[in-house]
């Protein structure tokens, strides 16, 4: 009989750390419930410009992180302008869309 208790405490012990450890992982593979909120926002820095790996100028401009879905984020830098010389050249806005935020593992 108390060998059959043995057995019994052992297997409820093993079964109880295997389950313990599914659940170990927070996010699987990033999915739709990636926390984007950390890396949105507006960015101020000094950007530098190079045309054929020539220098061209620095401008101090702000980058703007917005959420756009789940886990995907814009990047835009809105009215984006270099001095060359003493030339100013107005670029405009610079808009990249549905950039993937979060985690990309494969399974």
């Amino acid at each position: 009989m108390k060998k059959n208790l043995f057995y019994l405490f052992a297997l409820i012990c093993s079964v109880s750390l295997f389950t313990g450890c599914s659940d170990s992982d927070d996010n699987k593979g990033g999915g739709s419930d990636t926390d984007l909120t950390g890396i949105t926002g507006t960015y101020k820095g000094e950007l530098s410009v190079t045309l054929e790996s020539i220098p061209i100028g620095t401008s101090t401009q702000q980058i703007y992180v917005t959420k756009e879905g789940d886990n995907l984020v814009k990047l835009e830098l809105k009215d984006f302008s270099i001095v060359i010389g003493e030339a100013e050249l107005a670029v405009g806005d610079i808009v990249v869309p549905n950039i993937l935020g979060g985690r990309n593992e494969q399974s």
